[in-house]
């Protein structure tokens, strides 16, 4: 397919996933039979078949976050047609107004590209970036794209801002807004977070107007409820979509798309998805044509995308609805569900990655060799603080032995016991899992010796240091020179000095032992060459360097 193909071809399907909002709950009469697609009907998109081998890609917080007015410009458009014309460009302002308003909560700059250079340079970077890398080669033909997009915005909508209520009072987090212009109009997008009825809110919102031909266009996608398991394990939120209109003197044309997808999962022990229902519903009305077109429909959807699927149920429309309008709401179901899946596999990297549930345990940090060291694990709650009954694994690497492997049911205790060498690291890493999410928590530690007060030096040299472990590198320093003394063992290695004393340069190393006494560090001997600089040259003697050694406790 020719590079220009695919672009047009995304531009018109990944958008044609944004009706999106609250639902309409205006009572209608009885459904009737629709009648045969007219001209002036709404344009169709390719009949979608349900999902079956969908392969998900891979996206991040990177990720170009797509623009969201796809469908109510194109059906616009078939009311005003000077508008497709102006399509790309709105939608390349679209995205790059979301992408900045979002970027500006995670605190990632992305300077306003001014007028004209978002219509002009975002489109080539967002297909390029999002269908070249996230295509996978298996799927083919338009709805694989609408799939990826979809999927894409209820990824990067979760990842980015989905998830502000999991872990945090939102009530008073007021909406981001960034604004970009276009010829002939602006594009505004806004993003917020709020605590309603009890429930965290998350919205994004943009508005595409464009006085010159009296279009407006407002698009919305909200989640309702925490993407963060209860203790049961049961994680329910809602995704509202909505898509609204006008076009013409007065707003003469309408048109206005709302769905709504309730999703409820089941999380297991090992904070993986063990169930996933899908509740689909859509309404969708228009004037375009001087038609009053209308259709309700619905789907349920046991084990998401995964499940056995089904068709779409018109429950009610309009006289005046055709064919055309009944498969066009059907495909927005569909499209839903992709994005509710993207949404779910947010939520999914979010629990599964500390963003629900912490470790709390703290390294020993500096042990003896040998020694013994009793660690307290708890794993807690990120926003209330309540204890979460994970079990935790418990793995060591580099040291001798920790006991247990598993903590069936934190909190609990880890016993670690450091080997003999002194110079070892040891990493303990923490594992914890339940229903309510998942966290890894690594612990370092090192062997190290008993610590030691250093004095001593030789004739005008007069030096005091500290000693954490006599295994590793160590300095004593005074009246101006820093000696290094890098140890081969705990019992002795080689030195170096260089400094100024009484404002003359000096040098020198050598080598050193540790004296013991009893198995215990009593001092240090020093011998080497020592060297001065001075107006008539350097010179140099040997030396023994002497330093006693009084034990600490620790640094």
């Amino acid at each position: 397919m020719m590079v220009q193909q695919r672009d047009a071809m995304a531009l018109a399907v990944a958008l044609a996933m944004a009706a999106l909002c609250a639902g309409c709950g205006n009572d209608r009469p009885a459904a009737q039979a629709p009648s045969a697609a007219s001209s002036a009907a709404v344009p169709v998109t390719k009949p979608a078949a349900m999902p079956t081998d969908f392969t998900r890609p891979v996206v991040d917080g990177n990720t170009p976050f797509p623009p969201l007015s796809g469908a109510v410009l194109e059906a616009l458009a078939a009311q005003v047609p000077e508008l497709a014309s102006r399509r790309e460009a709105l939608l390349a302002a679209e995205s790059t107004a979301l992408q900045g308003v979002l970027d500006s909560r995670r605190g990632k700059a992305t300077p306003s590209k001014g007028k004209g250079k978002a219509a002009q340079h975002r489109p080539a970077g967002l297909i390029s970036q999002v269908l070249d890398r996230l295509v996978p080669s298996a799927l083919a033909g338009d709805f694989a794209m609408e799939q990826v997009m979809s999927y894409i915005v209820g990824h990067n909508f979760v990842l980015l801002l989905g998830t502000a209520g999991a872990n945090e009072d939102t009530s008073r987090d007021g909406p981001g807004r960034r604004q970009e212009t276009v010829e002939g109009g602006r594009v505004v997008a806004s993003a917020s977070t709020a605590i309603e009825n009890g429930q965290p809110v998350a919205t994004l919102e943009t508005t595409v107007d464009l006085p010159l031909f009296f279009v407006d266009a407002n698009t919305k996608v909200s989640l309702v409820g925490s993407v963060c398991p209860a203790p049961d394990g049961k994680v329910d939120f809602t995704l509202k979509l909505g898509a609204n209109g006008h076009a013409g003197r007065g707003g003469a044309t309408t048109y206005d798309q709302n769905v709504e997808v309730k999703v409820a999962l089941q999380v297991n022990d090992e904070a993986e998805i063990a169930d996933t229902r899908f509740d689909v519903k859509q309404d969708t009305r228009s004037t375009i044509g001087g038609r009053q077109a209308w259709v309700e429909s619905n789907l349920s959807m046991p084990g998401g995308l995964s499940g056995a699927g089904g068709k779409p149920t018109v429950t009610r429309s309009s006289s005046q609805a055709t064919d055309v309008e009944v498969q066009n709401a059907n495909n927005a179901i569909r499209r839903a569900a992709y994005l509710a899946d993207g949404a779910v596999m947010g939520a999914k990297g979010f629990w599964q990655k500390g963003g629900c549930v912490k470790i709390e345990a703290r390294s020993p940090g500096k042990v003896k060799p040998g020694a013994t060291s009793k660690i307290p694990v708890a794993v807690k709650h990120v926003k209330d603080g309540s204890s979460v009954a994970a079990k935790v694994k418990v793995e060591l690497s580099g040291g001798k032995s920790v006991d247990p492997a598993l903590i069936p049911k934190a909190p609990g205790e880890v016993i670690h016991v450091a080997p003999g060498d002194k110079k070892s690291a040891m990493k303990i890493t923490l594992t914890a899992t339940s229903r309510r999410g998942k966290d890894v928590a690594v612990l370092d530690l090192s062997a190290a010796g008993d610590a030691y007060y250093a004095e001593g030096g030789l004739q005008d040299f007069h030096g005091t240091g500290t000693i954490c472990d006599i295994a590793r590198t160590f300095t004593i320093q005074g009246g101006g020179n820093v000696v290094t003394f890098q140890p081969v063992s705990e019992k002795g290695g080689t030195y170096s000095y260089q400094g100024v004393m009484k404002g003359f340069g000096v040098f020198g190393k050598g080598t050193y032992v540790v004296d013991y006494n009893g198995g215990v560090p009593v001092g240090i001997t020093g011998t080497g060459v020592g060297s001065v600089k001075t107006p008539m040259g350097v010179f140099s003697n040997p030396g023994v360097e002497k330093y006693t050694l009084t034990p600490r406790d620790g640094c």
